[in-house]
């Protein structure tokens, strides 16, 4: 691994996927920390073969299929028990691997904080929420 440019892209990588790493390798182990474990050894590929990668969109069919498989690998390693889901059923959760793009769920996410802030605020009384009003204005 070269420049600082390239690792700053890597690490810029890694943090755009986290989640959506994680939570496909959580569909199929249904195991938070065996989940967070995939996503370890995915990274770790990742940055092993980054100079060979494709970048940006091109690079989630590498991070789906690469997922996929040590999330399997790990159910077997760690003889999970409990349903599988089918391969065709893995293959529509993968077909929808990162379909959404980072700043929709950014949006999403402000968006239902700001709900969740109207009904705190909503529940307060006229006094208090005259306060924060006059703090922070009407941007609440």
């Amino acid at each position: 691994m070269g420049s600082v440019n390239t690792r700053i892209e890597l690490v810029q990588e890694l943090a755009r996927y986290q989640s959506l790493v994680q939570a496909y390798a959580y569909s199929i182990v249904r195991d938070f920390h065996i989940a967070e474990d995939v996503y370890q050894e995915v990274a770790l590929i990742l940055a092993q073969k980054w100079e060979e990668l494709p970048r940006g969109e091109e690079l989630k069919p590498w991070l789906r299929e690469t997922t996929r498989r040590k999330a399997l690998e790990a159910r077997r390693k760690h003889q999970k028990s409990g349903p599988l889901l089918s391969e065709d059923v893995l293959e529509l959760m993968g077909g929808h691997f990162g379909q959404t793009p980072a700043e929709e769920r950014e949006r999403e996410r402000k968006r239902s904080m700001g709900d969740a802030m109207t009904q705190c605020l909503a529940q307060l009384h006229e006094a208090p929420r005259d306060v924060l009003e006059a703090r922070y204005g009407k941007s609440l």
